[in-house]
């Protein structure tokens, strides 16, 4: 294991694997979590341009910190997540698509956007959460391209697309 996926891989899996005769860990770390983190460090990471490395090292900064947040500022909660691996597994999903668009992902350029979206299995996407964590992606994606290229656009939009994200995230 080297230096780059150590550092990725989610503080909250190092802290709880060890926890046995304890809880288990929620499904989401291994299945889905420790899984990309290695695939994208050990695999695609390579592929990609010193600007899409930065992304992805940028994109795992903020998935951690977003988790952490809640950990540090609602300890309760993301203890009773932890032990809900289904309600876990949707809060989680729901810290990618803001994390790969706050990473950059509009400026990584379309060779680099083609390796990182390859990477999942197209399992992983095909899943309720999965979809739609596509699809909340590519509409942010789109809407950020949109604004570079017309950078005119006036408020009536993003709000539509704000409330279209809340919508997605409101009909779980």
């Amino acid at each position: 294991m080297h230096d780059r996926r150590c550092r990725l891989l989610p503080r909250a899996l190092r802290r709880l694997r060890p926890a046995a005769p304890g809880p288990e860990a929620p499904d989401y770390y291994l299945a889905y979590g420790e899984k990309y983190a290695r695939r994208f460090s050990d695999e695609t990471f390579k592929k990609l341009s010193p600007e899409g490395q930065h992304w992805l090292n940028n994109t795992f900064r903020l998935l951690q910190d977003r988790m952490e947040h809640l950990r540090q500022s609602q300890p309760v909660e993301f203890e009773r997540l932890e032990r809900d691996p289904d309600a876990f597994r949707r809060f989680a999903y729901e810290t990618h698509s803001d994390a790969y668009l706050d990473a950059g992902l509009k400026d990584v350029d379309y060779e680099d956007l083609w390796h990182i979206v390859w990477t999942p299995d197209l399992a992983d996407l095909a899943t309720a959460d999965g979809a739609k964590q596509a699809f909340v992606t590519a509409a942010g994606l789109g809407w950020q391209k949109a604004q570079d290229a017309i950078p005119d656009i006036e408020r009536p939009f993003p709000d539509i697309f704000l409330r279209g994200r809340q919508v997605l995230r409101a009909e779980e």
